[in-house]
């Protein structure tokens, strides 16, 4: 790719090159680049395709349309898309650029293109895109112009002609009359299944309709006339000429190698290679042979192939060219200002266009004169001369219908009359016909399209506007189906052929699936789904299984009544590689889809496209997989897909979005204290949603409904800080309510324990995914793991719909942190901070930098201290002790043996000690931790009239000064004091503890600590 220009401040430049070079997304690029910017296609259709696509980048307010029959032109456009002819340059604008500049050379609009090559320009920079044939005139015409070369991104190579039934897939006929692309569409409809059509002729809507018939598949081939070599982007491999030779409109010629190359360059798109060729070979053209459609198609010489495959053409020797200084005093003066010869080298004078035809028509008419008699009329006399003919039913037909508007523009107000619009438009709204009927009407709405975009001929042309646009869309809508239903016919095939002729045929379905029509085999059946012989081509596969709905009709409704009596562990989810894309199996084969549905936990499920089901069947499927699902969800997410419905149930509300609204005022919390995790154990894995008792089950009401709306968008699983603050004001009557399904409200997270089992962990983020609308997940963790490594382009979100949360690096597993926060919440009643032993690092498997991170998630913060190295003494059990135990025991035979230990004991506990008094000097680096939770906004306190501590409202308040800022004293304040006094107060509960419990394991290490801190006096 042709690096740009580095500066383009006034630039003029030349982006030129073969077809597929992205010479017109280049300047699509350069414009957007720009403050402003304006674009002239050759095509109406080519300008609407990149006006959508600007628009989907800048907005509809910011882009304008215009064309000779559409307008779109929002309050103050910044950039505009148009046709060559209908831009208004009188609009200022930093960039401009002209496509296809190379239609200068055209004998009916190139001095349109060469006029604004000459004239048209950006304040900022101007540019020119087209083929390099135009290279040498564009030097001579625009001296200092910058040349910018393209290369094709893929080859162009010529293939053998093959003959209409052998075409590739994909592949483009291209003829030059509407008679020879019906002939050759209707051969295709016979022997190939369809295609499509693309001709000038139809309106830019049954283009767009066609063309997306071919893009999407349906059909795989074009036919179209020379309209597709202007820019048109179409998937195209192969393109084939139906013929060489076009009416140009005075007369039959050759087309020339470079217009040949214009089309045959649709061929490959991007970096895809392309092909080439004649319908069904033959001689050069030299010979006279003809081959092709009705007998027309010339082989095509091999040095034009060669100039083709190399983009090697004879340079343009002039350009087109009409004066635009036009003199407006009389009929006569302005037909002689428009056959004024070109004066400058490398221009001549255009022969003779469709506007100055009718022009001199007119002025042959008295009464034409008789107007024509003022420079403003003669203007106008003008503007009538330059209507398009569309119809193209004859000279003689187009002037008189000129000349009934400029009576109009002449007369009175100069408007056409409304009544007499309206009967034009009127018989032209009707979609009764054959293809070519409609395409006349269009042909003639289009040119009241026209007239009604001349705002100065109608008195109410917005009106008009609308008028004749709807009748264009209803005409093109309908030759768009009559196209489909002439030239797309999915009975060709034999089978189908068969079927027609004998009615029912013999049908056979094996008990593996295998269907077979009059001894045939057609294909298979699987589950509800019909598919063909893969040995078939695609156009036999439409025709293999259309013959074969109606013999499996039959059991396709047997299976579908199977289906709703079958047994629970037949019907199952398939997920394979990717969470996000899961399908209803039955029996091991896909029948439906899970989509996005109403809300998280209840997905929609929607029949494969491939499904032959219908009607009933269909219905009494889907029921059937609806039912099944909401039982597996309610089986595998039992706590949270009751709490689910109970919100739901509530009578006259909707479900909440959100959180509930944040208290006015919050407590304050205390340092060193934490708002602890409810002391009730999670519930074993047997647990259920249900009461465990007869009593009336508690309200779920209030802050705690809000909480719950919040944990059932969460999946199950959420940070606390996300509803800390409803949390402090919840009672604990309200928690009951969250107690009934199973909620466990801990430390750093609020989640269901029940909805962390591996499979329910699967299933939820399965439905995350799908509610989401994420094309792909990465695989769950595995089972029993209690932290994972954290991968930075995984959603964070990911982490903890599994049951995790992300600790810097590390994911480590909710009840885990939960029951690492139950281990030191003891620990952090100590205000001067506190270590852990390797014991409770062991509870989430990490340790250093990771641990620290775990730490600080559920709500600690560290520092790292110099201390006094232990004594030697403390690290090995020191032997005196059992020593003096042995001198109490009574005296024996071996009473001497023990006293001489424990002397010897003794002098080691002496060693020992004088060893404890050298080391006491040496410092080591622990880290300590300290309760530090994450801080939750709180709303400004309202003013009171007085402080609590005494003075007037307003006034400074008398009591203790604030503490300076700086390091937290040592000494715990009274508050904090009596807090640990309440805590350590509460009577205990009687209840025995589990062995395997957290509370057990939380006793034991309470247990050892004390025994260290003995150990440690002594």
């Amino acid at each position: 790719m042709i690096d740009a220009p580095d500066s383009h401040d006034g630039a003029l430049i030349a982006v030129l090159g073969p077809t597929n070079t992205g010479k017109t997304h280049y300047a699509v690029e350069r414009m957007l680049g720009h403050a402003s910017g304006m674009i002239g296609f050759p095509l109406r259709l080519l300008a609407r395709e990149v006006y959508d696509r600007v628009v989907a980048i800048k907005g509809k307010t910011r882009v304008a349309l215009v064309t000779g029959e559409e307008k779109i032109m929002p309050a103050n456009p910044a950039y505009f898309i148009c046709t060559v002819e209908a831009m208004p340059l009188d609009k200022s604008v930093g960039f401009l650029a002209i496509d296809e500049i190379q239609m200068c050379a055209d004998d009916q609009r190139g001095h349109v293109f060469t006029n604004r090559l000459l004239h048209a320009r950006g304040s900022d920079e101007t540019m020119f895109m087209g083929a390099d044939t135009i290279r040498p005139l564009l030097r001579r015409l625009l001296p200092g112009i910058k040349i910018i070369e393209r290369p094709r991104f893929s080859q162009l190579r010529y293939s053998a002609p093959k003959k209409l039934s052998r075409l590739p897939r994909r592949s483009a006929l291209v003829a030059f009359s509407a008679e020879n692309v019906y002939a050759a569409a209707e051969l295709l409809r016979r022997r190939r299944g369809g295609c499509a059509i693309v001709m000038g002729a139809l309106s830019p809507r049954t283009r767009n309709a066609q063309v997306a018939l071919y893009q999407s598949g349906e059909v795989d081939y074009l036919v179209a006339t020379d309209a597709i070599g202007m820019g048109l982007n179409m998937d195209i491999d192969h393109v084939v000429f139906a013929d060489l030779r076009k009416f140009d409109g005075r007369r039959h010629r050759d087309l020339s190698a470079a217009e040949l190359a214009q089309i045959a360059g649709r061929a490959g798109r991007h970096m895809n290679d392309g092909t080439f060729s004649t319908l069904s070979g033959g001689a050069p053209a030299s010979s006279g042979a003809r081959n092709g459609v009705n007998g027309t198609a010339y082989g095509i010489d091999p040095r034009i192939i060669t100039r083709i495959e190399e983009h090697n053409f004879q340079p343009l020797k002039v350009l087109m060219w009409r004066n635009a200084r036009l003199d407006y005093r009389t009929p006569a003066a302005l037909i002689k200002s428009l056959e004024a010869p070109a004066t400058r080298d490398g221009l001549t004078r255009a022969g003779e266009a469709t506007d100055l035809g009718v022009l001199r028509a007119l002025t042959g008419e008295a009464e034409t004169l008789a107007l024509a008699t003022s420079p403003e009329g003669v203007q106008r006399l003008w503007e009538v001369s330059q209507l398009p003919d569309f119809r193209k039913i004859s000279m003689g037909n187009h002037v008189r219908l000129a000349a009934k508007l400029y009576g109009f523009r002449m007369a009175g107000a100069g408007e056409i009359p409304p009544e007499w619009m309206a009967a034009q438009v009127s018989h032209l709204d009707n979609i009764q016909g054959d293809i070519d009927t409609l395409a006349a009407r269009i042909a003639g709405i289009r040119i009241w399209t026209y007239v009604a975009h001349r705002s100065s001929w109608l008195e109410d042309s917005r009106h008009w506007i609308e008028v004749t646009r709807a009748i264009e869309d209803k005409l093109s809508d309908a030759l768009h189906e009559g196209l489909m239903q002439r030239f797309v016919d999915r009975r060709t095939a034999v089978l189908m052929r068969a079927l027609k002729q004998k009615g029912d045929l013999l049908v056979d379905i094996d008990k593996d699936g295998s269907v077979s029509v009059e001894g045939h085999a057609l294909g298979q059946l699987q589950g509800f789904a019909f598919l063909p012989d893969s040995n078939a081509g695609r156009d036999d596969q439409r025709s293999l299984k259309n013959a074969a709905e109606r013999a499996v009709k039959r059991e396709i409704e047997a299976r579908a009544k199977a289906f709703t009596t079958a047994d629970e562990g037949d019907i199952a989810i398939a997920v394979g590689t990717n969470l996000a894309a899961p399908k209803l199996t039955w029996k091991g084969v896909d029948f439906a889809s899970m989509l996005k549905g109403e809300s998280l936990l209840r997905p929609r499920i929607k029949l494969l496209s491939n499904s032959m089901l219908e009607g009933d069947a269909a219905a009494m499927v889907l029921a059937r997989a609806r039912k099944w699902l909401e039982d597996r969800l309610a089986g595998q997410l039992g706590p949270l897909d009751a709490l689910a419905r109970e919100l739901a149930r509530e009578p006259g509300k909707e479900p909440a979005k959100g959180a509930t609204k944040k208290p006015e005022k919050e407590p304050e919390k205390e340092a060193g204290t934490t708002e602890t995790a409810d002391d009730e154990p999670a519930p074993t894995p047997e647990a259920k949603a249900a009461p465990e008792s007869k009593a009336a089950p508690a309200e779920l009401s209030g802050l705690a409904r809000g909480i719950a709306y919040r944990l059932v968008e969460n999946l199950g699983v959420m940070p606390r800080r996300d509803v800390a603050a409803e949390l402090r004001q919840v009672d604990a009557e309200a928690r009951k309510g969250l107690h009934r399904f199973r909620i466990r409200i801990g430390a750093s997270t609020v989640f269901m324990p029940g909805v962390l089992k591996p499979a329910a962990t699967e299933l939820r983020l399965m439905l995350w995914a799908i509610y989401e609308g994420l094309s792909s997940l990465p695989q769950a963790p595995t089972p029993g793991m209690v932290w994972c490594p954290v991968d930075k382009d995984v959603p964070e979100d990911f982490y903890r719909i599994a049951g995790f949360r992300k600790a810097g690096n590390k994911a480590v597993r909710v009840d885990m942190a939960e029951r690492l926060a139950d281990a030191v919440r003891p620990l952090g009643q100590n205000a001067e901070g506190f270590e852990v032993n390797p014991d409770i690092m062991g509870l989430v498997g990490l340790a250093g930098e990771d641990f620290i991170a775990v730490m600080r998630m559920i709500g600690y913060a560290h520092e790292k201290r110099q201390v006094d190295a232990p004594p030697p003494a403390l690290l090995d059990e020191t032997p005196a002790e059992a020593a003096v135990d042995k001198k109490t025991e009574p005296a024996g035979p071996e009473t001497e043996v023990a006293d001489a230990k424990a002397e010897a004991a003794d002098a080691k506990a002496e060693a020992a000690d004088a060893k404890a008094e050298e080391a006491s000097s040496e410092k080591v680096e622990k880290i300590f931790f300290r309760w530090r939770p994450e801080k939750t906004s709180r709303p400004r306190r309202a003013a009171k009239p007085a402080d609590r501590r005494g003075g007037k409202a307003g006034e400074k308040p008398t009591g203790p000064k604030k503490r300076a800022e700086g390091p937290r004293r040592s000494k715990p304040d009274r508050r904090r004091s009596a807090h640990r006094i309440r805590v350590t107060e509460r009577p205990p509960k009687e209840v025995p503890l589990d062995e395997n419990s957290p509370f057990a394991v939380l006793k034991g290490l309470k247990a050892s600590l004390e025994k260290g801190r003995k150990q440690g006096a002594r």
